[in-house]
C-alpha cells in the first residue's frame, strides 16, 4: 500500500513539472455573435400545424398533421397557422328552442385520420414577447343561399392551450376563458368577442400555440340531458359531437330542410398596443 501512494505522490509531481514548463505566451478573446429575423413562415418548410392532441390532458406530441378540410390559414410573423370551420352536421328540426353540437373535426397524422376538438393554432414569431389578441365575430344569422335564414348563436366552453415550442411555464402561456365558463360568439350587431390574450407585460404568447375547444373524453353522450332530454334516449345526431362547442337555435323560425345554411366566423389576430 504505501508504495502505491508513493508512485502516485510521484506521477502527480512529475505532471506538475510538465504543466509548470507550458507557461501561456499570450491571451486574448473574440466574440461569437448570431442576428435573427422574423420567422414569417417563408423557410423551406412553410407553414406546418402541429397536432394540438386530443383535448383536456391529452396533449399532442408535436407531431405535424394535414389539417381538416374547410380551414384557413394567414401569413407574416404574427399569424394563424390553422382556423376551422366548424360544422355541425345533420340535425334533427324541433318546435322548440334547441341546442346543436359541432362534429368533432378529422385530421391526419401518421398516414392514418384520427378525430380532434375544434382547435386553432397562432405562431408568433416577431422576436421576444410583443403580446396579441384573439378575436372572434358573428353576427348570429345563418345564411341560405337564396337569402333564407334563420338566428342562432355560437358559444365555445372547455378551451384549453398547449405549447406546440416546449415553453412549460405556465405563467407565459396566453389566457382563454375558465374551461367551464360558456363564451357567447359575436352579437347580433356583428361585433367581435375576444377568445384568447397574451399578454406582453407577463411574457406570454412567444412561439407556436394550439388552443383547443372541447375533448374527446366529453362528447355528448348517448343519454343525457347537454341540450338532450334527461333520461331519454339522445337524438342520434347529437351524440358522440363535441359538448363545447354548441349552436342554439331559438324556436318559432320557419327552416328549410332543402337548403344548407351557412355563417361568416371572422377571426381576427390583433397585435397589442
Amino acid at each position: 500500500m504505501k508504495k502505491t501512494i508513493l508512485a502516485t505522490a510521484t506521477l502527480g509531481t512529475l505532471l506538475l513539472a510538465i504543466i509548470m514548463q507550458g507557461n501561456i505566451a499570450n491571451a486574448t478573446t473574440t466574440k461569437g455573435d448570431i442576428h435573427f429575423l422574423e420567422g414569417d413562415g417563408s423557410d423551406s418548410n412553410g407553414i406546418e400545424v402541429s397536432d394540438p392532441g386530443k383535448g383536456g390532458q391529452h396533449e399532442g406530441d408535436g407531431s405535424i398533421i394535414k389539417p381538416p378540410a374547410g380551414g384557413s390559414s394567414t401569413t407574416g410573423a404574427l399569424r394563424f397557422n390553422y382556423i376551422p370551420s366548424i360544422r355541425f352536421g345533420q340535425n334533427r328540426l324541433s318546435t322548440k328552442t334547441q341546442d346543436f353540437y359541432a362534429l368533432f373535426d378529422e385530421i391526419e397524422i401518421g398516414g392514418k385520420k384520427e378525430e380532434r376538438p375544434t382547435f386553432y393554432e397562432i405562431v408568433d414569431l416577431r422576436g421576444g414577447t410583443k403580446g396579441w389578441t384573439v378575436n372572434l365575430k358573428n353576427d348570429r344569422v345563418f345564411r341560405s343561399a337564396d337569402g333564407k335564414q334563420f338566428k342562432a348563436t355560437l358559444a365555445f366552453k372547455d378551451m384549453t392551450v398547449q405549447s406546440n415550442s416546449s415553453i412549460s411555464n405556465e405563467k407565459q402561456f396566453p389566457t382563454v376563458p375558465k374551461a367551464m365558463e360558456e363564451t357567447a360568439i359575436g352579437t347580433d350587431a356583428g361585433s367581435s368577442v375576444k377568445i384568447t390574450e397574451a399578454k406582453n407585460v407577463e411574457s406570454q404568447g412567444y412561439g407556436s400555440w394550439s388552443v383547443r375547444v372541447g375533448d374527446l373524453d366529453k362528447k355528448i353522450p348517448v343519454k343525457g340531458d347537454s341540450g338532450i332530454q334527461k333520461n331519454a334516449e339522445a337524438d342520434e345526431t347529437k351524440t358522440t359531437r363535441n359538448a363545447a362547442v354548441k349552436l342554439t337555435i331559438p324556436g318559432g323560425q320557419i327552416i328549410d330542410t332543402s337548403k344548407d345554411y351557412s355563417t361568416d366566423l371572422v377571426w381576427e389576430l390583433v397585435s397589442a398596443p
